[in-house]
């Protein structure tokens, strides 16, 4: 059995093969999708006694599936994924909302796509991610003027708290 905090290590090793696979050129894709799905079933061994295990390996199953190809299937790996996390595991509810993003832009639902990018978004800021919010951004475009939308939101208001100008507390 594998220890507990060496499963997570496996799951960022699983997204980092899949990364590969994903930016692979067409003679390398047969080898690194092997590669790829190897580091998600290692994600199994031992995953059925821990619920964090679990939920990170229905993520990585669902981004291998929207890499080649299976966006529709990958959602319902994830809608799969019932668990509730206590204490809150804000990494996997990130990942889950990155891969949703990833699957519903596949399909053609960029609306979707863009609420659950932003949602992934919202974890990494409230979390203190910004490397991640980054990540996001960069991969969706889109969220960026969302993103500097809620910010200079957010600086009007607590410029006007400061100043007692319009909007301030009392």
């Amino acid at each position: 059995m594998t220890p507990r905090g060496y499963r997570v290590t496996f799951f960022q090793i699983a997204l980092g093969r899949i990364a590969q696979y994903r930016a692979a050129t067409e003679a390398d894709r047969p080898a690194r999708l092997a590669t790829a799905r190897a580091a998600v079933a290692r994600i199994g061994k031992g995953a059925s006694r821990c619920p964090a295990s679990r939920s990170w390996l229905a993520i990585a199953r669902a981004d291998l599936l929207v890499a080649t190809g299976e966006p529709r299937k990958a959602l319902r790996t994830l809608d799969q994924d019932e668990i509730i996390h206590d204490p809150p595991a804000p990494a996997i509810a990130y990942e889950k909302a990155r891969v949703r993003a990833r699957a519903y832009r596949d399909l053609g639902g960029a609306a979707d796509a863009r609420r659950y990018a932003l949602a992934a978004v919202v974890v990494a800021e409230e979390e203190g991610w910004p490397h991640r919010a980054g990540w996001i951004m960069a991969e969706f475009p889109d969220t960026r003027a969302a993103d500097r939308h809620r910010t200079t939101n957010t600086a009007s208001m607590t410029a006007g708290r400061q100043t007692g100008g319009r909007g301030s507390i009392p």
